[in-house]
Parts: structure tokens; C-alpha cells; sequence
């Protein structure tokens, strides 16, 4: 599935959004520590879309890379296209459950995230 999306967003133009980070620890000494890096699936005119079919930690994580984007004014959006739980039921174990997020993300009280998200559920 991973890669019907990739084809479809990249003909509309969306392509990944990656950057370096450098760690930065208060009061910790980072300077053996390799740069990671932010990875946004999909990105175009500040719409910022990521596909999660993997567990659910993966979903709120990417939820966390799409606060991060937005924070440093690289995104006005941000779609995550994830399982249903009708869907999730018919793949391997472990597959996060779109439901689970947007209960959670209510849960948080606008709290997180700050800004504009569209949870899609992907149904069988």
C-alpha cells in the first residue's frame, strides 16, 4: 500500500520533506552525538501528509514530526492517513488503529497539536 501512495501523492507533486537536527541537550554534552533527522512522508505548499501502517507509537510519533514542521514554519497542515480499525483487523498484528488516535488527540484537549490535523481512516 505504502507504495500506491508514494506513485499517487508524487505525479500531484507532493515529495518527502527531510532535515537535519542537531542534538541539542541543555546542560548535556552532545558533541559525540550524530545528527538525526525529521522526515515528513509527503509535502507540498505547507500540506504536510504522512501514511502510518505500522504500530500505533508510529502514528502519535509522526503526529509529533508534523507539530515539529509546523513549529518551525514549514507547514500551515497536516493530513495522517491511517487504518481503521476494520482495516487493521484484516493485517498483521500490531497495527495501529486510526480511532485509538483521534481518541487520544480529543483526550489531549487541543492541547496537541497545535494546529490544523486531518486524520483519514483507510477502510477495506
Amino acid at each position: 500500500m505504502n507504495n500506491a501512495f508514494k506513485q499517487e501523492f508524487n505525479k500531484k507533486g507532493f515529495r518527502e520533506l527531510k532535515r537535519t537536527v542537531e542534538p541539542n541537550v541543555p546542560g548535556w554534552d552532545t558533541s559525540e552525538i550524530s545528527a538525526g533527522t525529521k522526515q515528513i512522508d509527503f509535502a507540498l505548499d505547507r500540506v504536510l501528509v504522512e501514511v502510518q501502517f505500522e504500530k500505533y507509537f508510529a502514528m502519535f510519533y509522526d503526529m509529533a514530526k508534523l507539530e515539529y514542521f509546523y513549529r518551525q514554519n514549514e507547514a500551515d497542515v497536516g493530513v495522517e492517513i491511517v487504518p481503521s480499525f476494520r482495516l487493521a483487523k484484516e493485517m498483521s498484528s500490531g497495527v495501529g488503529r486510526g480511532e485509538m488516535l483521534v481518541t487520544d488527540i480529543m483526550g489531549l484537549q487541543r492541547q496537541f497539536p497545535t494546529f490544523p490535523v486531518k486524520i483519514i481512516f483507510i477502510e477495506p
